[in-house]
């Protein structure tokens, strides 16, 4: 008989897998509940849905569409779609993830419709950096840290709309590899290619600006 016995480091790393699942699950029954209410034209829980997902909607998306306007306009096309067609939709995926798909295929529409303009004015609001006291009493700690958040901000901006939609969705929003392929509508070996080409990416341009 094996005698097994997990270190602190395992047990750890299992607690903290099975509150992820758990919050994870939490969150989707939610938002099961606001779908299943919206499939029979509810306006209150659609209202609700639309307050309660849309933040992070317009987060993930703000990410590679860079302005405020494509964002509304995407958001507003998702949520329409969701209102319409919330009744066509099975349980078989998480809310999330079909969500994301609608939201990945509009901002598509967009980017080509208006790629044609070359004036790609970025407007989006920096991320709060995690800055301690200790930092600001060091200006040049300050300084590395604001230049290495710039650095991979402009690392994220060179990747094309796909490779930069994968890492968004693998490191940013915790989507599983089979639900980023059902997002993307596409081989789940295919988003593995891809995330390795981006990081490929991220790094090579991380390199370059050392």
């Amino acid at each position: 008989m094996l005698d097994f016995e997990m270190n602190s480091l395992e047990k750890n790393n299992l607690a903290k897998l099975a509150y992820t699942m758990h919050r994870d699950n939490r969150e989707n029954d939610q938002l099961y509940g606001y779908i299943k209410k919206i499939a029979k034209q509810d306006r209150s829980a659609f209202k609700q849905f639309y307050y309660e997902f849309s933040p992070r909607l317009a987060n993930f998306l703000f990410k590679f569409l860079k302005r405020n306007d494509y964002v509304e306009e995407a958001v507003g096309d998702v949520m329409l779609v969701v209102w319409q067609n919330a009744a066509r939709y099975t349980p078989s995926s998480k809310v999330s993830t079909w969500v994301f798909g609608i939201a990945y295929k509009k901002a598509l529409k967009i980017l080509a419709r208006n790629r044609a303009s070359q004036n790609r004015y970025v407007s989006f609001e920096e991320e709060e950096m995690d800055i301690t006291i200790e930092d600001c009493e060091r200006p040049d700690s300050l300084a590395q840290h604001a230049e290495l958040h710039h650095a991979i901000v402009g690392a994220l901006d060179a990747l094309s709309a796909s490779h930069r939609a994968v890492i968004e969705m693998v490191f940013f929003e915790g989507f599983t590899y089979p639900e980023i392929a059902e997002i993307l509508d596409c081989p789940v070996n295919t988003v593995k290619t891809r995330v390795y080409h981006a990081k490929k990416q991220l790094m090579n341009h991380l390199n370059a600006h050392q």
